[in-house]
């Protein structure tokens, strides 16, 4: 009898263990290099060492943002400074939202890019990989970059960010207090996962195997 109550207890704790890694909870590789950083037009530097810029043109009336400076197209990745957990200086990932000011009518630019040096797009380039990031935009004024699979960018590469707008319809006087943004380099250890649909049914399964597995070991 406790052999086939023991039998029940592996069999649901393995459901259990599998729903679980299905969930996101069991435990996954370590991250290296995950800061967020925010500014409001003008220039700046990222906690990396890496400096921004925005360029704002009136006529047509048009937003750029690049990280490095546009001017800087030689600068390399985590060059002056480095935030690891000790796990390696690198990133799989950057995402980045714009709180433009209403009347402007900005928009990211969601123009495909390419890895061509002068080319004007919205998008994420390792020129030492020549590769071109994957794009997702969320909303208007939001855009997250991510590694291509299997790829990342590591101390040295030379990298650049670029954001685009669309052309907008306002004037210079609603941009006189700036364009607040939110950025983060990301390294695929930053929140939770989200369940996959499948999962849950499975870990209700496996949690239910348990308590009765339980009930009848308990039983004279």
């Amino acid at each position: 009898m406790y052999d086939r109550f023991g039998g029940a207890l592996r069999r649901a704790g393995a459901a259990l263990a599998l729903a679980m890694a299905g969930l996101g909870l069991a435990s996954g590789s370590a991250g290296a290099v995950s800061v967020a950083f925010s500014g409001t037009s003008g220039d700046g530097t990222d906690p990396l060492g890496h400096s921004w810029d925005f360029k704002l043109t009136i006529s047509p009336l048009e937003l750029q943002w690049y990280l490095p400076k546009r001017e800087s197209l030689s600068t390399k990745f985590n060059l002056t400074s480095a935030i690891s957990n000790g796990n390696g200086d690198w990133a799989t990932g950057f995402r980045i939202a714009f709180a433009f000011p209403a009347a402007s009518g900005f928009a990211i630019d969601t123009t495909p890019g390419t890895t061509a040096l002068l080319a004007e797009a919205t998008r994420f380039v390792n020129f030492d990989t020549n590769e071109l990031w994957d794009t997702t935009f969320i909303g208007t004024s939001e855009v997250l970059f991510t590694a291509p699979a299997g790829s990342r960018i590591d101390v040295g590469d030379v990298f650049l960010l670029q954001i685009l707008t669309t052309q907008g319809a306002g004037s210079s006087a609603d941009f006189k207090d700036g364009v607040p943004f939110t950025a983060q380099w990301l390294d695929g250890s930053e929140g939770t996962a989200i369940p996959a649909p499948a999962s849950l049914p499975l870990l209700a399964a496996g949690i239910a195997a348990l308590g009765l597995a339980r009930r009848r070991r308990m039983e004279p």
